[in-house]
């Protein structure tokens, strides 16, 4: 079997939504987990203008910083702590939803003298990963002041293993939760990521709540 991939369209595919998202002001992670992290692919998105990609595997990973690709990159499955290392050294961000593990992850980065960002991951329908709602300030408390990690923002991913697929209302809990944590803790989440690809039909349909500013988007179907 023989698979040929035209990398000019994902340019250009990559390049449109970029600018539908722009318009929005919600910047686009690029995902390469469904290429294995191909060189190529991961070249024509950030030629479409993304400037970071995200993998679910670390290997793929390897093969990307193999191939001499520097671009910022982001663990999108939560870290194993047998990988703490690596993580730290291989990718700028995870996404995390246990305290323990962003404790490992900040000995990991300490001593290799290096900022690890973070992710808190949320749960809002799914059952897929991520605190409770009600468990996210407690979270972000033990998250926080953490040598060697930036807590830069709030996550959620729904459309996965319960099917449950992004609206408004699940989407504005996610915006809920984050200016909670944000007025308790009197802290700012940089990064609110709103979902992945399938949350582009929020953005079409005028749905998206405003202050959404990232979305994880790899097997979008093809806008040009």
């Amino acid at each position: 079997m023989r698979i040929e991939v035209d990398c000019e369209r994902i340019r250009r595919n990559t390049e449109a939504i970029v600018k539908v998202c722009a318009e929005g002001n919600i910047e686009v992670v690029a995902v390469t987990k469904a290429c294995c992290g191909h060189p190529e692919v991961a070249r024509a998105m950030l030629a479409g203008g993304v400037r970071m990609l995200a993998e679910s595997r670390l290997k793929n990973v390897r093969r990307l910083r193999g191939a001499g690709i520097d671009a910022d990159i982001m663990l999108l499955r939560l870290p194993c702590l047998s990988e703490v290392d690596q993580v730290v050294q291989l990718t700028q961000v995870s996404l995390n939803s246990q305290v323990e593990t962003v404790r490992a992850l900040s000995r990991a980065a300490r001593a290799h003298g290096i900022t690890h960002q973070v992710m808190l991951m949320l749960e809002t329908g799914d059952r897929r990963e991520g605190v409770m709602p009600e468990e996210a300030v407690d979270a972000v408390r033990g998250m926080g002041g953490l040598a060697g990690i930036e807590l830069v923002g709030i996550g959620t991913n729904v459309s996965c293993i319960g099917g449950v697929l992004p609206t408004q209302e699940n989407t504005q809990l996610l915006v809920d939760v984050a200016e909670d944590i944000e007025r308790t803790l009197g802290v700012r989440l940089r990064v609110v990521s709103g979902g992945h690809t399938a949350s582009l039909a929020l953005i079409e349909r005028g749905e998206m709540p405003s202050r959404v500013n990232q979305l994880r988007i790899g097997k979008a179907s093809c806008w040009v």
